[in-house]
C-alpha cells in the first residue's frame, strides 16, 4: 500500500512538472509570436476616413507576410467615429483611435502628436473638383489638401498616399495640380521616385487583375 502511495506521489509530481515546463513553452511560444506579428506589421493613420474604406482594404492588404497596423483614423463628421468605433474597435478589438476633429483647426497637429507611422492615407473632399455636378469656383475645401499635407510634413511616414477624383487635374486650368505637386516635391525625395514607380509597377503587375493593370498602369503615368 505504502509503495503504491509512493508511485503515486511522484507520478503526480511528475505529471506537475511536466505541466509547468508545458505551460512556460506556451508562453514563451505566445511571446515570441506576438513579437514576430508586431515586428512584421506596418503602421497607418487614415485622415478624413469617412467611413473606412480605405482603413478597412489596408487591413485586408497582406504584402511579404507583413500585415498593416491601424494605429489612427480622424474625421470632422461625428457619426465616422460612431462607425469606426463599432467596426474596429468592437467588432475587431482593435485599439485604434479616433480623433473627430476638423484638420484646419489651429490645434489638430497637436492631437495627432508625434508618433511614429510607416504610411498616412487620405482623401481631402473633392466635390469642387469632380466632374460630376456643378463645379463652386471658389470653395474652401480646395485647400484641404494642403492641410493634409502639413501633416505629412510633421510626421514624415515612409509613404502617402492621397486620393482624389480626376477632375483635380484640370481645376483652375491645371493651377490647383501644379501647386499641389509643388507641395509635395518639398516633401519627397525626389531622387528615391522612380524607385517607387518601379515598385508600383511591380505591384500592379503581380497583385492586380490584369483586366484592370491598364487602369492602373495610367494612373501612374498621369
Amino acid at each position: 500500500m505504502t509503495l503504491i502511495l509512493k508511485t503515486e506521489m511522484r507520478l503526480y509530481i511528475f505529471l506537475k512538472k511536466l505541466l509547468i515546463l508545458i505551460y512556460i513553452y506556451v508562453i514563451i511560444s505566445v511571446q515570441f509570436y506576438l513579437k514576430e506579428k508586431i515586428y512584421n506589421m506596418i503602421t497607418f493613420i487614415d485622415l478624413f476616413a469617412g467611413a473606412g474604406g480605405f482603413s478597412e482594404g489596408f487591413l485586408q492588404a497582406e504584402v511579404g507576410d507583413k500585415y498593416f497596423d491601424f494605429l489612427l483614423a480622424n474625421d470632422i463628421n461625428p457619426t465616422c467615429e460612431v462607425t469606426h468605433r463599432m467596426r474596429y474597435n468592437y467588432q475587431l478589438g482593435l485599439a485604434t483611435e479616433f480623433l473627430t476633429k476638423d484638420i484646419t483647426d489651429s490645434d489638430f497637429l497637436e492631437q495627432i502628436g508625434t508618433q511614429d507611422v510607416d504610411v498616412i492615407v487620405g482623401g481631402p473632399p473633392c466635390q469642387s473638383f469632380s466632374l460630376a455636378g456643378v463645379r463652386k469656383t471658389n470653395d474652401k475645401k480646395d485647400d484641404l489638401f494642403s492641410y493634409y499635407l502639413q501633416v505629412i510634413k510633421m510626421l514624415r511616414p515612409k509613404y502617402f498616399v492621397m486620393e482624389n477624383v480626376y477632375g483635380i487635374i484640370t481645376k483652375y486650368n491645371g493651377k490647383i495640380k501644379e501647386r499641389i505637386l509643388q507641395e509635395i516635391n518639398g516633401i519627397i525625395d525626389v531622387k528615391e521616385l522612380e524607385k517607387y514607380i518601379a515598385f508600383t509597377k511591380n505591384l500592379i503587375q503581380h497583385y492586380v487583375f490584369e483586366d484592370e493593370q491598364k487602369t492602373a498602369n495610367y494612373c501612374i503615368k498621369k
